[in-house]
């Protein structure tokens, strides 16, 4: 009698650390895309902008030297824009990268010191 308890005790701890461990990168496979944003330059970025089709994410201020991790979740097939202010000078990029709504995009996008746009997509 008491064997069939062991068996549900294994298995309890084995899915377990299989959901613990490999659960997020399962999700990211099939998630909402990810934006890993990263403000390298001197100054601040006032009123950054990311939008695609069906959405739109508005930051008041993100600091120098700060990276902010931003899900969206776009209606369709998207394209990624971005607009932002620094020292009273807008900025807007348009069609900086391609994502879905699911499918574990992931897009990588730096601000350099020197203001100008970096994009890693993957997927």
């Amino acid at each position: 009698m008491k064997k069939p308890l062991i068996k549900y005790g294994v298995f309890a701890t084995i899915t377990f650390f299989v959901i613990v461990l490999i659960g997020p990168e399962i999700y990211s496979l099939w998630g909402s895309p990810q934006i890993i944003f990263a403000n390298q330059s001197r100054d601040g970025l006032n009123n950054v902008t990311l939008s695609g089709t069906g959405f739109e994410k508005v930051i008041d201020w993100i600091p120098p030297k700060t990276t902010r991790i931003i899900k969206v979740k776009p209606k369709s097939e998207s394209s990624l824009k971005l607009s932002f202010i620094v020292n009273d000078e807008f900025y807007l990029y348009d069609d900086l990268s391609y994502m879905e709504s699911y499918g574990g995009y992931r897009i990588e996008i730096t601000v350099t010191p020197e203001l100008e746009i970096k994009i890693i997509s993957k997927f």
